[in-house]
């Protein structure tokens, strides 16, 4: 494939990349402003306990045989299959594992509850695992049009039985039912526009190739999983259960303009630096230009939320969330503003098919992380313990990732630092802007727009005036692709 080729699939690729987070997460995002109308802080807080369980089972199962699968330039049948069984064989281990284990779960957090619903959601780990192989083949071949078609309507169709059995009166289970009809509909859809099928055959040395590379990944997805959850457990455990509830909403806010980027960071730049991996000079091309790109979107888009939560959380959810607004400024600003530098990194690194320095980044990264935490709640800082860990933590792991990029691609901190820093200080500018309209005595909803408002043109005004490269060359591009529509 030529370099034409593989840039044409990659802007095809973010293109529907974005379509199907923004998507997805705008239907997902609406469902639960109404679920929160509907149900209560405690019930989003249980589920949020349970998810913990269930998504570092799904990290198991994966393996991390998907992302070999991704990242080998050539695989068989006989490969796709491998991983197949395995991952069905690892799901079923891990429902035992959950099913049984679901009494000790409830006792732990004196939940009696917890043990029914996580027999449930428990099921969707052996769901999923059915069609994990025909997402990473769509992947791998940046075939995201049909990952779009697949997670969007999975999403409505969750979303609608959710609210439906919101409204019913079953309480908490309404959550479950989004969760399991979200996976039902995934994986049939998954089987339906993939080509591919599973032959009953299982190749030891497949595994032992495709596991080689996956078993690092596999540990480093289960630290930083466990990590993320453990954040949940934590507050669960030595706090009220509704702040949990708090963190948990203001964590699937946050999750819809941060995933849908790290989204694309993830379903695109893998794939497509994997295929560049044996041109250092054109991958290192590739990573500068999306870090450019990724920064003068993340960068206002992150601050712009930390200015404007108090207006958000009171026009969407209510005076009763409030209180999530803390975790949501936090989030956004601590820990989602260098999050696509710190993704894009790891992926680069994971192409030229050195996940063992992932798995040692991760080690570092989460024994510091939770270091810190339990450090800063024996100072008395309370939940919010984690949210100052989160915030130094993602400020070492700009050096500790740059680091090892510059040794093994040759773009290290320093260069990464020159090249994001005018979209940080044009950042600076607009939000320092924006914020002072918050001494302006006008309704929230009022101030909600014209924050937004001036935040946007600032941004922009500056960009041009400073002719800052990332927005001369983003501004050609479109007009580029305008003139040929």
């Amino acid at each position: 494939m030529s370099q034409e080729d593989i840039k044409q699939k990659a802007v095809k690729g973010i293109f529907w990349s974005f379509c199907e987070r923004f998507g997805s997460l705008l239907i997902l995002f609406t469902a639960n402003i109404v679920l929160a109308r509907i149900l209560t802080p405690d019930d989003f807080g249980l589920v949020g306990i349970l998810m913990a369980f269930v998504m570092i089972s799904q990290i198991l199962i994966d393996g991390g045989l998907g992302n070999a699968l991704i990242q080998r330039q050539k695989i068989t049948t006989v490969d796709c299959s491998t991983v197949f069984f395995t991952n069905l064989a690892v799901a079923v281990v891990c429902y035992a594992a959950l099913y049984f284990g679901a009494d000790a779960i409830a006792s732990f957090y004196n939940q009696i509850l917890l043990s029914q619903l996580i027999k449930v959601l428990g099921v969707v780990v052996i769901i999923d695992a059915f069609g994990a192989v025909q997402n990473n083949l769509l992947m791998k071949n940046i075939d995201f049009k049909r990952i779009t078609i697949v997670k969007v309507v999975a999403a409505l169709i969750s979303t609608i039985a959710a609210i439906v059995a919101a409204i019913v009166g079953v309480g908490v289970w309404s959550l479950v039912v989004q969760y399991v009809v979200n996976s039902v509909v995934k994986s049939a859809l998954l089987w339906i526009l993939s080509s591919w099928r599973p032959v009953l055959v299982f190749s030891k040395a497949s595994f032992r190739t495709l596991f080689g590379y996956g078993s690092k990944l596999l540990l480093a997805n289960v630290l930083s999983e466990a990590y993320r959850n453990l954040q949940v457990l934590i507050i669960g455990k030595f706090f009220p259960k509704a702040e949990v509830g708090y963190y948990s909403q203001a964590k699937h806010l946050q999750d819809v303009p941060v995933t849908t980027i790290l989204t694309v960071v993830n379903q695109v730049t893998f794939p497509v630096f994997s295929q560049l991996q044996d041109d250092k000079e054109q991958l290192v091309r590739g990573l500068r230009r999306s870090l450019k790109i990724l920064t003068f979107l993340n960068f206002p888009l992150m601050m712009c939320l930390v200015i404007m939560a108090e207006p958000i959380f009171r026009l969407l959810f209510g005076e009763q969330w409030m209180s999530s607004v803390p975790y949501f400024q936090w989030l956004c600003g601590g820990f989602g503003l260098l999050l696509v530098i710190h993704n894009t990194n790891i992926n680069a690194i994971k192409a030229v098919g050195r996940s063992e320095i992932v798995l040692y980044l991760e080690i570092i990264k989460k024994v510091l992380g939770l270091g810190m935490i339990f450090g800063f709640i024996l100072l008395g800082y309370g939940a919010m313990s984690i949210m100052w860990a989160l915030a130094i933590n993602s400020f070492v792991e700009f050096f500790l990732n740059g680091y090892f990029t510059g040794k093994y691609i040759g773009y290290g901190i320093i260069s990464q630092a020159r090249d994001v820093m005018p979209n940080l200080i044009v950042t600076a500018i607009a939000s320092v802007a924006a914020y002072s309209l918050s001494f302006v005595n006008m309704h929230y909803m009022l101030l909600l727009v014209a924050q937004a408002i001036c935040f946007i043109g600032v941004y922009l005004a500056v960009m041009k005036v400073a002719k800052v490269e990332i927005f001369e060359y983003l501004a050609v591009e479109l007009k580029s692709r305008l003139k040929k529509k």
